[in-house]
């Protein structure tokens, strides 16, 4: 029988600024309506987060751009733009509807 594998202790999500000319290409995917959810490690818990925007960078960096309730005391949800790691962000729901594709350079 294979052995459980045990998941990695979150880390708090990192916030980075968003694309701006001059960073390079990157391919971004948008959702209006219907697009993924993740779970985003914030202030030490896991918050529910509807992904606007996906970027993949020329880097290899990955982006999503959520709207999150990152800090429960404002009780209102932001715009923040976060670097993918498994460690700190992890799938909640698939898109229902296809994104708009556009690369900026």
């Amino acid at each position: 029988m294979p052995e459980e594998q045990t998941p990695p202790a979150p880390v708090e999500a990192r916030e980075v600024p968003p694309w701006r000319p001059g960073d390079g290409p990157v391919l971004a995917r948008t959702w209006t309506r219907g697009g993924p959810a993740v779970e985003v490690y914030v202030g030490g818990e896991w918050r529910l987060a509807p992904v606007l925007q996906r970027q993949d960078w020329a880097s290899g960096r990955i982006t999503y751009h959520v709207m999150v309730v990152a800090d429960p005391a404002a009780g209102s949800p932001s715009y923040r733009v976060y670097l993918w790691d498994p460690r700190a962000i992890r799938p909640s729901r698939p898109a229902t509807a296809a994104p708009v594709e556009r690369t900026w350079s």
